[in-house]
């Protein structure tokens, strides 16, 4: 009789096996050197524990205590080679709050890289009665009570609270935060705490306040100025974002004048060092004044480890958006470059702004239409990705423009291995 051909469930099956043996062969071929090639270029901590699960010898090249250093050596080289690849490959999640209350959500972007991850339930997952106040990478600042303050992980969930801060109760607290790998491989991180602004009458703008250093394990008394005739009548500053190292604040006196920038690496010991510390970046030239400058048009936040900034005014039934990014390879000669001006049509009773930069996409934006977000692709179509929840919502949606003074976005981007956090020898 005739033989019967195998089934499809028989041939599927059958190439399984072979594929199984051919990569058995390969995994005997290839020696331990090659591995760690391979393995060094593997996208994220996540695919590492996978591959550790297959065999034995696997498992021993990637446990092996030279490995993370490798592997951070190697995203190193990634990102100062060719940087927009780096970034594009990193998932990030964004969270929105309002400065009234930051412990209640509004609302999250999670790009689609991020489902790689493990599930991350931010609502359940921070601390009780924490608050975000900033964010830098993969880490979060978190304040509870009036001076309590601690970095916080939440992939590793790893947390760790610093000593109290010297911060008077009652004070508006605006605070960042840095850290920097070092050679040997450890985090260390800067948390930059501003309690109090006052005048000299020299005309200065004084900021009182403290640095808290990974490395001491202590709180130091700092104090910061600059010319007060850069931004007069200044009322407020924001709490932080961090490029290239520096912290940077946008200045309000009822409409914004322009950001103070920090570096927390700069000793001072003359006057040079105190402007390097601490100086006051101006606002583009081709920036709307006056009404246009209000603190509901504008945007700040950091793409690709650049500062950008947005400003969007109604005119009629269309939106004006400008975008720049700030130049600063030069440090003693900074500028602001226009890298986008569209308009954009609207019905007449939409209220939109924008909520937030993509975190790897240069042209890319967060919108919010009333209470829609939408992601935006400059120069194409907008397309919804969520709407904000909860109490902290204006009643009414003409009013989210009064909304937009208080509203704030935490990007978190998840590097191919977390940042582990210190452990303080002082705490």
């Amino acid at each position: 009789t005739q033989q019967s051909r195998p089934s499809f469930e028989q041939e599927m099956v059958k190439r399984r096996s072979i594929s199984k043996t051919a990569a058995s062969k390969l995994i005997s071929i290839l020696n331990n050197d090659l591995l760690l090639e391979v393995f060094l270029r593997l996208p994220h901590r996540r695919s590492l524990i996978q591959c550790s699960i297959v065999c034995k010898r696997w498992f021993y090249v990637i446990s092996h205590p030279q490995f993370s250093r490798r592997f951070f050596e190697y995203q190193n080289y990634k990102r100062s080679s060719d940087s927009s690849s780096y970034y594009s490959s990193l998932p990030y999640t964004i969270l929105f709050r309002t400065s009234r209350n930051t412990r209640r959500p509004l609302g999250e972007i999670v790009s689609k890289k991020s489902e790689i991850l493990q599930g991350i339930q931010y609502e359940t997952t921070l601390p009780p009665n924490s608050s975000i106040r900033a964010s830098f990478e993969d880490l979060l600042l978190l304040c509870r009570d009036w001076k309590e303050y601690c970095i916080y992980n939440p992939l590793t969930r790893q947390l760790l609270w610093l000593p109290d801060a010297p911060s008077p109760r009652n004070h508006l607290e605006k605070c960042g935060f840095v850290s920097e790998l070092m050679n040997n491989g450890q985090y260390r991180f800067k948390v930059l705490l501003i309690i109090k602004y006052s005048d000299k009458e020299n005309d200065d703008c004084v900021l009182d306040g403290a640095t808290f250093c990974s490395e001491t394990g202590k709180w130091s008394k700092a104090v910061f100025s600059f010319p007060k005739t850069l931004a007069p009548g200044y009322k407020t500053f924001e709490d932080f974002v961090v490029s290239n190292g520096i912290l940077y604040s946008l200045v309000d006196a009822g409409d914004v004048k322009g950001f103070v920038a920090f570096d927390l690496s700069t000793d001072c010991t003359s006057k040079d060092d105190e402007r390097k510390q601490c100086h006051f970046i101006e606002l583009p030239i081709n920036f709307g004044r006056g009404w246009r400058a209000s603190r509901d048009k504008v945007c700040y936040g950091v793409v690709q480890g650049q500062l950008r900034l947005s400003q969007m005014v109604k005119m009629k039934r269309e939106y004006d958006l400008k975008i720049w990014e700030l130049d600063c390879k030069n440090i003693d000669y900074v500028y602001w470059v226009m890298l986008h001006r569209v308009r954009l049509k609207t019905e007449k009773k939409a209220s939109m702004g924008v909520a937030a930069f993509h975190p790897n996409n240069a042209d890319v934006i967060f919108m919010l239409r009333n209470q829609e977000l939408y992601k935006y692709e400059i120069g194409k179509e907008r397309y919804r990705v969520g709407e904000l929840r909860g109490p902290d919502l204006p009643l009414r949606k003409y009013l989210i423009e009064d909304f937009f003074r208080f509203f704030q976005a935490f990007t978190v981007v998840y590097p191919p291995w977390p940042t582990l956090i210190p452990v303080l020898s002082n705490v």
